[in-house]
């Protein structure tokens, strides 16, 4: 195999409609790809339109990279297929693409004295924006491959990536049933649905703003200010509405407090 195509790639699954599947920096160096048979990994190499197909986890032994681009239950067993196999890993790196696994889960290779890295997008997509952790070397391939697809870089610390997406997770997953309760207080209220999205948008908006100049300073309202008459005329005007949205308004208030180190015996229960 010719000198100038120093990266391999290991793949299956959805890899050919993965954005990092087709990065210029990838392709324009792809030489061997491997699959669990080697006509998926012609498959992944017509489908990407670079590289070939090869039998062995051996044929990646000249590669100065290696990325691995499966699904997330079959990362051990290829992290082990290459541990066993015959290639020097001295000043070799290892990426795992697209996905929340950090490098942790390539500590076999390692051992074996690989340089090993993670990328996968931050956020959506769209946003062009990717995380990327690992040790020095594989910080430094990675950012190479992405700066030449356009792509914004984000890097954190070594098997952090668990930690940005306990972030994601509060910011926005957990905000989702937030935003479902207050919805339900405005529809029991009788404001209109689109009425009542523009009125959280804006909500949102407001304290996204806040928090951006001022942080947890920012903090305000009824529950931040300790004003136990109003919030309780809250909880018990939504628990006469619905006793769902009182339990979530109020367990939420709790772990608010508690989060901020703050009293929570002024909170008072619905009856």
């Amino acid at each position: 195999m010719s000198k100038t195509k120093p990266l391999g790639l290991i793949g299956s699954g959805k890899v050919t409609s993965s954005a990092f599947a087709r990065l210029p920096g990838l392709t324009e160096r792809l030489g061997p790809v491997k699959s669990h048979s080697l006509r998926f990994a012609s498959r992944i190499a017509n489908g990407i339109g670079a590289g070939s197909a090869v039998r062995r986890y051996e044929d990646l032994a000249h590669c100065r990279i290696i990325c691995i681009a499966v699904p997330d239950d079959e990362v051990p067993a290829v992290v082990s297929a290459l541990a066993s196999a015959a290639v020097q890993w001295d000043g070799k790196t290892v990426l795992l693409l697209d996905t929340w696994l950090d490098s942790s889960m390539l500590h076999p290779l390692a051992r074996l004295g690989a340089d090993t890295g993670s990328m996968c997008h931050a956020e959506a997509p769209a946003e062009g924006r990717c995380l990327v952790e690992g040790n020095r070397k594989a910080l430094i391939e990675a950012k190479r491959l992405l700066h030449r697809g356009g792509y914004r870089v984000q890097t954190v610390e070594p098997h952090a990536k668990p930690l940005v997406l306990a972030a994601l997770t509060l910011a926005e997953s957990l905000l989702f049933p937030l935003l479902a309760g207050a919805e339900e207080c405005l529809r029991l209220g009788g404001v209109p649905p689109l009425q009542a999205i523009g009125f959280l948008n804006r909500a949102v908006t407001r304290a996204s703003r806040s928090y951006g100049k001022s942080r947890r300073k920012a903090w305000n309202g009824a529950l931040a200010t300790e004003d136990a008459a109003l919030l309780h005329r809250q909880i018990v005007a939504v628990a006469q509405a619905d006793p769902r949205t009182a339990r979530l308004l109020v367990a939420c208030a709790v772990e608010a407090l508690r989060f901020f180190s703050r009293d929570t015996s002024w909170i008072q229960q619905p009856s």
